[in-house]
């Protein structure tokens, strides 16, 4: 605290108030808010602006930004928890042992992934994830459960919703999408938390019901939701066909050849680096858009490793489309999707083993 100084108006000296030195990181005074609520018109969004407060006064803290942002704070994930759901047990599954203790008190909200991700690992199945939700909830009923449903949709006959989680979200460059959609993505689940979603990337009161969203846009969007599902079995079938193949070759392959599938991702450990190179090379030369470009393995924001994509899509990043991609690292594994028709990986897949064949320290 420091005094301001002295100063005389109209031949008065007057003493000021102190001025007090506010506490914590981006703090805004109490009038600001006061002055916003003034100005907006709109008496529900100033009730939802409040109710995302928790009827407190406003400071920037609470609108945005920093740790301390309210939506952190009531969907924060623990640094225990973050532990143990992405673990798996010896044979490619959760550690069920540890996350039934894993979840805290105080832990807000569980972010479950289904997909493997770059992780050697099998994905999650929604019994997978209808246990895990059961255990989340005998230990805390009150903690949120959200999943990250990318690469998971259309491929089971329920979604995860159904079987207990609060929240999903999702890309519709990815199964959605049904290959055709520009852009885009999706949550779903209960309202209120939708709203909050919604909420949290525009603006309280706000949520969804601003914004341009041309009519074309719209059209492929549910045109791509409507095809999804036929596109979502082609995939999984290409996917049945490279486990099939790179098995019978000595590869290992994740999942297994016949195995159940719970997404369109097929791992293929390739062993070294030159293999994982050539195999991105052949699948961007099969593709129908780009094939005279060469993939080139880079720093990628978001990745600790580099990466290597493959994807002569129509749709810019449409993983839904013929793709694959990998990090440049042991074990040096290629993570295939998408394709519009099974018979696309039967093309790519003999020239990858014509490829590999050449390739340094190939199995022949």
């Amino acid at each position: 605290v420091r005094p301001r100084r002295r100063r005389r108006q109209g031949g008065a000296r007057l003493r000021l108030r102190p001025r007090r030195r506010r506490r914590g990181r981006h703090r805004a005074p109490p009038v600001l808010f006061r002055h916003a609520r003034h100005r907006l018109r709109s008496v529900r969004a100033i009730a939802a602006w409040t109710r995302a407060l928790g009827g407190r006064r406003a400071s920037l803290r609470h609108l945005g930004g920093g740790h301390w942002d309210q939506g952190v704070r009531q969907c924060r994930i623990t640094q225990r928890l973050r532990n143990y759901l992405p673990r798996s047990s010896a044979d490619g599954g959760l550690d069920w042992d540890a996350l039934a203790h894993a979840v805290r008190p105080e832990t807000g909200c569980a972010l479950i992934q289904r997909s493997c991700g770059y992780s050697w690992r099998k994905s999650l199945g929604i019994d997978d994830i209808r246990r895990t939700i059961d255990l989340i909830k005998m230990q805390n009923p009150n903690c949120k459960v959200m999943v990250d449903n990318c690469y998971g949709e259309f491929v089971e006959t329920s979604e995860p919703p159904m079987v207990g989680a609060d929240l999903i979200a999702g890309s519709l460059i990815k199964n959605p999408g049904g290959t055709i959609a520009p852009c885009g993505g999706y949550v779903a689940g209960k309202k209120d938390l939708v709203a909050a979603a919604a909420a949290r990337l525009s603006a309280p009161g706000l949520g969804v019901e601003f914004g341009s969203a041309p009519g074309h846009v719209m059209r492929a969007m549910f045109q791509g939701l409507f095809l999804a599902p036929q596109m979502v079995g082609e995939a999984v079938k290409g996917g049945l066909l490279i486990a099939e193949v790179m098995s019978a070759k000595g590869y290992r392959v994740q999942p297994l050849p016949r195995a159940p599938r719970h997404d369109i991702v097929q791992a293929v450990e390739l062993g070294n680096r030159e293999r994982l190179i050539a195999f991105c090379e052949v699948v961007q030369q099969t593709c129908p858009v780009g094939s005279f470009i060469k993939p080139i393995a880079g720093e990628t924001p978001g990745y600790a490793s580099e990466v290597i994509f493959a994807d002569g899509t129509f749709m810019d990043g449409s993983t839904s489309e013929l793709s694959c991609d990998g990090p440049l690292r042991d074990p040096y594994a290629v993570f295939c999707q998408g394709g519009t028709h099974w018979t696309q990986w039967a093309l790519v897949l003999g020239e990858v083993l014509k490829e590999l064949s050449w390739s340094p320290n190939s199995f022949g």
